[in-house]
């Protein structure tokens, strides 16, 4: 069983270019999204690109357009559809902003393509980006995962601070009251 990689992405354009895309996507609703139907996704020949260049093996999105900007969320196996995106945002001239998240392996990112350059590419660990993008999840999801050690700090040692960018303010206070609370 694969572990499931979070991928958020907003994709912004030309309204017309988005509701095409969010057409495509849709159209391909009840079958399994895998790199072997993801060529579907576009109107030009894309076939040349091997399985592995696809990224994940499968891709779960759910697809809406709001205020002019499509959103696809979804999981995916293992990785994020990092190349995918890359090249819907090449192929239709759109720009892709996204964010991705796969906690059993630790890691994180953000990544943003103008008309399919890569403007930023940002890698963190997923507590890192929890830490960075909604603190109060952050905190929820530390009260959960805190509980699981013998201590706090045996926790704050599992965060593997030295990956992180800067070294976070957490408020072990808070977490050390929620452990005792559910140690007693």
């Amino acid at each position: 069983m694969a572990n499931n990689c979070w991928n958020n992405v907003t994709i912004t354009g030309n309204l017309d270019t988005l509701k095409k895309i969010e057409s495509k996507f849709k159209s391909l609703e009840g079958e399994i999204l895998t790199y072997m139907n993801y060529n579907k996704l576009f109107d030009t020949d894309v076939s040349d690109v091997e399985g592995e260049d696809w990224g994940p093996k499968w891709f779960t999105p759910s697809v809406s357009l709001e205020d002019n900007k499509l959103f696809i969320k979804g999981d995916s196996a293992w990785m994020p559809t990092i190349p995918l995106f890359e090249l819907i945002s090449d192929e239709y001239e759109v720009d892709c902003y996204m964010s991705f998240e796969e906690t059993g392996m630790d890691f994180a990112g953000e990544m943003k393509w103008e008309k399919g350059d890569l403007v930023y590419n940002y890698d963190y660990t997923s507590w890192e980006f929890r830490y960075l993008n909604n603190k109060d999840e952050f905190y929820e999801e530390a009260e959960y995962a805190v509980v699981c050690y013998d201590s706090v700090n045996e926790w704050v040692h599992s965060l593997n601070l030295s990956k992180w960018k800067d070294e976070p303010t957490i408020d072990l206070e808070r977490l050390q009251k929620f452990w005792e609370n559910e140690h007693n």
